[in-house]
């Protein structure tokens, strides 16, 4: 193959962009290979692109938290056998994008950040779940233990009930939060 055979369309360049891009556009060397192009996503052993991957290298790009600790609260919730609406409220909460009021006073909306149920603490996922009143009676009521070591969120928390419980008691603990 010669390199004559394989050469920009220039007239067809020239009419569709300017002159700048034009000339930058004709100044890329083209490959001499007859090879087809393909698309292939290089997170996925396939080649084919997914949600799932994306999500898991934004995820990996995020600063904070240890990933790997995450990973195990994510396969966790979306493993259980519950309604969809349940994971996602739990995920929600995991990920700290419920629209508590903590959430939104970091969002620039005045609004009183305390417990609407018991004033005594800030609204934010783990007091709303795991630490209020109200959500203490709830918990003692279904038997099942909540306490765990020291925690800074709810993620922290679900990651240590998901730690010491079966998959029956993590269902329970998704569904009554």
């Amino acid at each position: 193959m010669s390199s004559e055979d394989v050469a920009w369309d220039v007239d067809l360049v020239r009419d569709l962009f300017n002159d700048r891009d034009a000339n930058l556009i004709l100044s890329i060397p083209l490959s001499l290979s007859r090879r087809v192009d393909v698309w292939f996503w290089c997170w996925e052993k396939t080649g084919h692109f997914s949600v799932k991957s994306t999500y898991k290298q934004l995820q990996l790009s995020k600063n904070g938290e240890s990933q790997q600790s995450n990973s195990v609260i994510w396969k966790g919730i979306w493993k259980l056998y519950v309604p969809p609406k349940v994971k996602d409220l739990v995920w929600r909460a995991a990920s700290d994008c419920l629209p508590t009021k903590t959430r939104l006073r970091s969002r620039h909306v005045q609004v009183d950040n305390g417990c609407p149920r018991c004033a005594n603490h800030a609204e934010t996922p783990y007091h709303c779940l795991v630490d209020c009143p109200f959500a203490n009676s709830c918990w003692e009521l279904t038997g099942l233990k909540k306490t765990v070591q020291v925690v800074t969120s709810f993620a922290g928390w679900l990651e240590a009930m998901f730690q010491q419980l079966d998959k029956d008691q993590r269902a329970d603990v998704a569904v009554l939060c």
